[in-house]
């Protein structure tokens, strides 16, 4: 599994969308300024753990790490702007997006995009990719009974 990019337009305390390229190889140095400082340029409290933490864990799972294992909802919530953090990665060669949305005050969203090929010939290949199981692989898990019709015929 590869991450490639982080994107945040929206979430906790954070004004600004930014976005933090996680492919380029090497160490990746993530640099916040603490506005709430009284002008002072220290990193310490900007949201550093908040950015490349605790988004990445609740755009995939719901949950952060400051409160264990329950699902959270407003706490990730800027109060104007609600939360939506999206996560680029692959695996096995399969591009994934998932992104997990909130608005200020309600419900959410999640969805996970999974781009495949525009040739019809290899759009078989990257589902059973996707899956780990190909038409057949999947047909006898999902046709389970051989009395009905369908399962005979086959």
């Amino acid at each position: 599994m590869i991450f490639r990019k982080l994107r945040v337009q929206a979430f906790n305390r954070f004004k600004a969308s930014f976005e933090i390229p996680l492919d380029l190889g090497g160490i990746v140095f993530v640099e916040g300024v603490n506005l709430d400082g009284q002008g002072t340029a220290s990193s310490n409290g900007a949201g550093k753990s908040l950015a490349v933490i605790e988004a990445p864990l609740w755009c995939l799972f719901g949950k952060m790490a400051r409160y264990g294992d329950r699902a959270v909802g407003d706490q990730v919530s800027h109060p104007l702007n609600g939360a939506d953090v999206t996560i680029e990665m692959e695996h096995g060669g399969v591009p994934l997006v998932f992104r997990r949305t909130r608005a200020p005050k309600g419900k959410g969203t999640f969805e996970v995009t999974v781009p495949i090929s525009k040739d019809v010939q290899r759009r078989a290949d990257d589902v059973a990719e996707i899956l780990g199981l190909d038409y057949r692989s999947f047909r006898a898990a999902v046709v389970v009974s051989g009395d009905d019709a369908l399962a005979s015929s086959t």
